[in-house]
């Protein structure tokens, strides 16, 4: 059952013409989960080497940047450059399925009301 929230957004995407697309990612090493919010399909195994490029990437940022960086603030950064909506979920936290979604979707309608060309 959705959420009055949620009914909200997906009558926000559809005045857009915009049918998001809900993924769930499980058991990575640096979250409990990751939900993502898109209006294209994502394969599977692009997303995981994205994942670990960003991974690896964030590794070095870290090491050189002046100022404490957490994980999280790396890696969202990086994933909604690529026009995604994004939802972590940290390690301590307990996994729903249906907050993940409502974040990443309000996340991704943010992205596009502000200007950012869907990549369909």
């Amino acid at each position: 059952m959705k959420s009055k929230i949620e009914k909200k957004l997906d009558e926000e995407f559809e005045l857009l013409g915009i049918r998001p697309r809900i993924y769930h990612f499980r058991d990575l090493s640096l979250f409990n989960a990751i939900t993502i919010a898109t209006v294209s399909d994502i394969d599977e195994d692009d997303f995981w080497s994205t994942f670990e490029d960003i991974n690896r990437s964030k590794s070095s940022f870290v090491r050189n940047h002046p100022l404490p960086v957490h994980d999280g603030s790396y890696v969202l950064q990086k994933l909604t450059m690529m026009s995604y909506g994004v939802a972590l979920c940290d390690l301590q936290d307990q996994f729903n399925r249906r907050l993940g979604r409502v974040i990443a979707k309000g996340r991704l309608l943010k992205h596009l009301k502000k200007g950012a060309k869907p990549q369909r």
